[in-house]
This record gives structure tokens, sequence and C-alpha cells, in this order.
């Protein structure tokens, strides 16, 4: 079985492999940073720090990203830099009914961009372009990367969104304890791209969650990881929990989950795991191998290549 897994916060080994939990063959095809990963036709699109050996900056001296277009054999075609929409450390991406929703963790909010047939603006492939029309911004925060959220999933017709924690601060999750995660139902608070209206529309479905992400709808079910806890969860039920590490990336085949478990975020007292990919049966939850990669985070895990 073919996966891309993308790869985040390791500037040396960072970006997008090909791994083939079949033989254990990894390779390395694209050299950016880069966390949320989604399809679009052949194409892959990153939410991804702006390409190149060294990153861009903003003017207010934060890392420029990008939404990153890439053909079957991971070459750039379009770069779509989202900086000048106020947008900042990109996480998920997903393209879902001619949409393509990116989750905008500094700005605690969630972008939708109208995938239009005209090579103009924000370009997205060979001749498409992106438009950015629908939002929902986290009514509670006050300050940048307050409720980090950091997945978005369209389930039984709702969109629904991970957040650490809702708070006020920047980056106040930091330090707290395990209860403070929950997943959004944010469906009924979208409004149109740039009005500013914070609603509170939206409604907490799981709450008391330890780093939610990696947020998935299959056979009907929600399924999740609780990063921390080092858990994949299916609705309420422990489906897996894994011994070591920082579980973030999910996907599934049908028969199997393959999990991003990253290096251990827990201290120096967790015992060292290694960043890998691990399989896991889905009815069981039996650990059936996994394939260790080069970098130091899994971020996210997609079933097939581009050219599958």
């Amino acid at each position: 079985m073919d996966l891309v897994v993308s790869c985040t916060n390791d500037p040396q080994n960072g970006g997008i492999y090909r791994v083939d939990m079949d033989t254990g063959i990894v390779e390395r095809c694209y050299h950016s940073q880069c966390m949320g990963i989604a399809r679009f036709g052949s194409f892959l699109v990153a939410a991804s720090q702006s390409p190149g050996r060294s990153p861009r900056y903003t003017r207010e001296g934060r890392i420029s990203h990008s939404i990153v277009c890439l053909d079957e054999e991971f070459d750039i075609v379009s770069i779509a830099c989202v900086d000048e929409l106020g947008m900042g450390d990109l996480h998920d991406a997903v393209v879902h009914n001619g949409r393509l929703w990116v989750v905008d963790t500094l700005g605690n909010r969630i972008v939708g961009f109208s995938i239009r047939k005209k090579r103009v603006g924000l370009r997205l492939g060979h001749s498409h372009s992106l438009v950015p029309d629908l939002e929902w911004i986290d009514p509670v925060s006050r300050e940048p990367d307050s409720s980090h959220l950091n997945s978005i999933c369209f389930h039984r017709g709702r969109i629904l969104v991970a957040a650490f924690g809702r708070f006020e601060r920047y980056r106040e999750y930091e330090g707290r304890g395990y209860a403070d995660g929950c997943i959004l139902d944010v469906t009924d608070a979208i409004r149109p791209f740039g009005s500013s209206r914070r609603t509170g529309d939206e409604r907490a479905i799981l709450e008391k969650l330890a780093d939610p992400h990696s947020v998935m709808s299959l056979n009907g079910e929600l399924w999740f990881t609780e990063a921390k806890r080092r858990r994949v969860m299916r609705g309420s039920e422990v489906v897996v929990e894994l011994s070591q590490g920082y579980v973030r990336g999910l996907a599934c085949d049908g028969k199997s989950l393959y999990v991003g478990r990253s290096l251990s975020r827990h201290g120096s007292s967790e015992p060292e795991s290694q960043c890998c990919v691990v399989r896991v049966a889905v009815n069981s939850g039996r650990i059936l191998g996994s394939v260790a990669l080069s970098a130091r985070e899994v971020y996210a895990v997609g079933v097939g290549t581009p050219r599958a």
C-alpha cells in the first residue's frame, strides 16, 4: 500500500514522503515543511511553508505560508501565497464539493476557497484559481493561535473542526492539562469571507480531549486521534493506544488504518520514540507493523500517491 505522508517541525527532513507499507521503501519527494495534504484530481495540494531552501518571512516576522499544488512527480505546479489574506501557520487542507478548505491556525479560523475554472488571482494547478468566499472564526479567541484549530472534516453533512482548547490568549493551551481539547460543529456558523462576524453558533460535540487531531469521517462514524494520549478514537471508543510518541495523521484503505507517530512531546521521562507510520487493523485495533521515517514529526497521512 502506497501512502503520502507530510512531515513538519523539521527544517532538515520535513516535507512529503512516499511510503510503501508493504516493502518498507520510503522516498522523500517534496522538501519544504508542510502540514495538511488533499487531493484535487491528479494533483496533491499541500498547506506548506513557502518552498525554497530557506523560508520566506512576512513583514510581521512570521514564516510565509502558501497553498502549493504538486503534480504526479511531486513537482510544483502552482504556489498561492495567502499572507495577504491575513492567514498564517496553515494546518489542515480538504477538498470538498468544489471548494478547498484550509485551517488558518494563526487566525483561529477555517477558510473556504471556491475552486474556479479560471487562471487568475490565487492559482491552483494549471487552469484553476482559488477565491476565498467562506470562513468561520472562533468567537472566543482574541489573540492569534489561542484555539489551535488544526483539523477539519465533513461528517454526515456537517463541518467539524478540532481545537486544542478555546482560549483568549496566544497559545494559552500550552502547559495545561489534558482536558481542554474539543471537536466543534461549525456548520451553522459559517459566514462570507471577510464579514468578521463571530456568531457563537458552533457547538462542541466532543470535549475534554487531549490534543485532538486528524478528524476523519469513515462509514458514518467519526474518527480522530488524541495526540497526547497516543491513541486513535472512534467517537468515544478507543481503537488503539500506542505506547509512546505523539499520534497525529490518520487514513484508512478500508481494512487498515495508517497512523502517524511523531517524536515524543511528553518530556525527557518519556521513552524515546521513532517517527513512523503504523498500520492498524480497523476491526480489531491490532498493530500490524510500521515503517520508520527520517523526519521528526508526521502531520498528515494520505492513502495512495498522486499517480495511483
